[in-house]
């Protein structure tokens, strides 16, 4: 997707070669894991990150209702137990699997090809320009994206799902996933090759989803108020 300032993204730490975070990453897994899955990346790229990128949506939003959840009077019944919203998971897992992944595959792509490439030979500005473009241009787009996916899954009316997709609902969730992203990008953009931006990407979006998951619950809420009853019915995540 889309931005806390972290000292690994210096680019004078030596001991990060350009295959670094994904061959950690990817040495987690057993021997023909690893192998099977290297495989599927470059035979069914599309597929693989769609799928990869659905399980770590799924993740953040688990860790976005749980964390509601464990908070005091953050569960809807009272109950301290942790209750799983199988929907909200379900729509958040559906975004990252047909959304998220398919256009950030592009959009990396495109980077690749068009985005400060004769500054090949200078790594750190070559990444910084493709960081700016990034943040200026996709990060905003999907987070409107995911504003207005969640609330036409949670049957909003058209005016409805565009008031959450609004630059007022968007603009703050950008700004303040900027302090996370900017420097999450620059190192992926600097360190990590190609084929796996989307899915190490889309590993830092358990901890980004988490958040935009619960900052998404707010923004599709809607109050209907029945003149004379005094009911208010809430509709949402």
């Amino acid at each position: 997707c889309c931005c806390c300032c972290c000292c690994c993204c210096c680019p004078s730490s030596a001991c990060f070669s350009s295959f670094s975070l994904s061959t950690i990453c990817l040495s987690l897994l057993p021997g023909p894991m690893l192998r099977w899955y290297s495989s599927a990346l470059r035979d069914f790229p599309l597929t693989t990150k769609g799928l990869s990128s659905a399980v770590l949506f799924g993740l953040g939003d688990g860790l976005a209702q749980f964390v509601k959840q464990r908070r005091p009077h953050g569960s809807r019944d009272g109950n301290s137990g942790y209750d799983l919203d199988a929907r909200r998971l379900a729509i958040f897992a559906s975004f990252g699997a047909l959304v998220y992944a398919p256009t950030q595959h592009v959009w990396m792509e495109w980077m690749e090809r068009t985005v400060a490439v004769s500054w090949g030979a200078q790594p750190l500005r070559q990444a910084m320009a493709r960081v700016g473009m990034h943040s200026m241009v996709y990060a905003p787009a999907s987070i409107a994206a995911n504003f207005a996916w969640v609330g036409m899954s949670r049957g909003l009316s058209i005016p409805e799902t565009l008031s959450c997709a609004a630059p007022n609902a968007v603009v703050p969730v950008w700004a303040a996933g900027s302090f996370f992203w900017v420097p999450t990008m620059l190192y992926i953009y600097r360190f990590v090759p190609l084929d796996l931006r989307v899915v190490v990407t889309a590993a830092a979006n358990i901890v980004w989803a988490a958040y935009l998951s619960m900052k998404s619950e707010v923004g599709v809420g809607v109050e209907e108020k029945e003149t004379g009853t005094g009911r208010i019915t809430e509709r949402g995540l």
